[in-house]
């Protein structure tokens, strides 16, 4: 320990004595001063190209014309805009329109079986809650309008997710609850 203290004390110590000299030296030529000759001193001479407006020229005419007509006397109006002519309009009045009523055939909304789901897990993030889900849910287009029940694409669920004809709309440490257009509400519970 004792070669690695002496060590660095050598090396602060030959720091101090290489920038000692040079800092005094930079010190003592600040005083003195800057001493120009004037044979170095040219003189740059800029010629500037006019400056040009553009602007819409005036004639006499143009300028007697304003001139004669005094804008700053007393007596002066203010700007009034023209009033522009409004033709009458002419209502036509027109035949009621013919309603025809039309019974539409309305099939009756097929109401399919709620979602074979199990609840695996639940994370709780601020701001943020996942359920983690497993199963199966219902689905209404498989071929000769049976119902077939399809596995779920996805294991993480959040709040306002569809699953089937259910959404989730609760998440809670231990249950989730979904719900349908119906108002019916299936409840999943941890194990």
């Amino acid at each position: 320990m004792k070669p690695l203290v002496l060590f660095a004390k050598l090396l602060s110590v030959s720091v101090v004595v290489y920038l000692a000299p040079q800092a005094v030296d930079l010190w003592g030529s600040r005083n003195q001063p800057i001493l120009i000759s004037g044979a170095e001193v040219t003189s740059v001479s800029k010629q500037l190209e006019p400056i040009v407006f553009p602007r819409k020229e005036l004639t006499g005419q143009e300028v007697n014309s304003i001139a004669s007509k005094n804008l700053f006397r007393k007596q002066r109006s203010h700007y009034v805009k023209p009033v522009r002519k409004v033709r009458k309009q002419v209502v036509l009045k027109k035949a009621p329109p013919i309603i025809q009523v039309v019974e539409e055939k309305v099939e009756p909304k097929r109401i399919l079986p709620p979602p074979k789901l199990n609840l695996e897990g639940v994370v709780m993030i601020p701001g943020r809650s996942i359920a983690i889900l497993g199963g199966e849910y219902p689905s209404a287009k498989s071929k000769k309008g049976r119902i077939a029940f399809l596995p779920l694409k996805s294991k993480r669920f959040v709040l306002g997710d569809l699953i089937g004809e259910y959404r989730i709309t609760e998440i809670k440490r231990d249950q989730v609850i979904l719900s349908n257009f119906e108002g019916e509400t299936l409840k999943l519970v941890l194990e």
